[in-house]
């Protein structure tokens, strides 16, 4: 069930198959899904933001038990991104 124009589209790629739980992936289906009409963009906008953080990402990487701390950054960046961006 996977849209390829989506990804596309989008200018970042979901790599949440095999280092990242499920846990993750359900977390941003549901921020994708919440956002996906209107601030899709800003979506778009905070995860690319959200990557060029990549020592933060690599730093929970290695401690698996801290993804939680990358979904709350990820959160927070998202809400920063989406008063930011203001398109």
């Amino acid at each position: 069930k996977k849209k390829k124009e989506k990804q596309s589209t989008l200018p970042y790629t979901r790599t949440s198959s095999k280092s990242e739980p499920k846990s993750h992936l359900v977390h941003f289906k549901e921020l994708e899904q919440s956002v996906e009409s209107t601030t899709l963009r800003l979506t778009c906008v905070a995860v690319c933001v959200w990557k060029r953080h990549a020592v933060l990402q690599r730093r929970i990487e290695d401690k698996r038990g801290q993804r939680v701390g990358q979904l709350l950054c990820f959160c927070t960046t998202f809400r920063i991104c989406s008063v930011r961006a203001k398109r």
